[in-house]
């Protein structure tokens, strides 16, 4: 099995998506190890605190993020395909720009999200799962979601 982490120094450790683990997790999860032919990741409870090395995975439909230490969700934009997405129960303070605009299933429950501004450019947005949302800017209307 190839490991999650790398060590930064004494008693520190980084978690990364590599892409020897990214592979080797597709696997084991009863995927593909190259990656175009993967539809579904399963990335959760790892420790992550970014996304990398997601490039090719461009036929992805779903990937399962849920219990890791993202602050944001850059990193899926090659990711044109995906049409789920499960990022609850992180840090995540708002919605990136950068999402993939096929997503229709979003689900940030559980997360720090402060702001909604980014969502109106999802156009094929069916299911939102957010929780609770401190502030949400002008920019998000319901003309602006439907």
């Amino acid at each position: 099995t190839v490991q999650a982490y790398q060590h930064l120094g004494p008693g520190m450790m980084e978690y990364s998506m590599t892409k020897e683990w990214l592979r080797s997790s597709c696997r084991e999860s009863g995927g593909y190890v190259s990656p175009p032919l993967n539809d579904i990741l399963y990335l959760h409870f790892k420790g992550f605190a970014h996304i990398h090395n997601l490039e090719e995975y461009t036929q992805v439909k779903s990937i399962f993020l849920e219990g890791n230490c993202l602050e944001e969700l850059d990193g899926l934009e090659h990711c044109v395909n995906l049409r789920c997405l499960f990022a609850q129960q992180n840090c995540i303070r708002g919605i990136s720009a950068t999402l993939p605009t096929s997503i229709a299933t979003l689900n940030v429950s559980q997360n720090n999200i402060i702001m909604l501004d980014n969502i109106a450019r999802l156009p094929n947005l069916q299911t939102l799962s957010v929780g609770c949302v401190q502030r949400v800017f002008d920019s998000l209307t319901t003309e602006a979601c439907s």
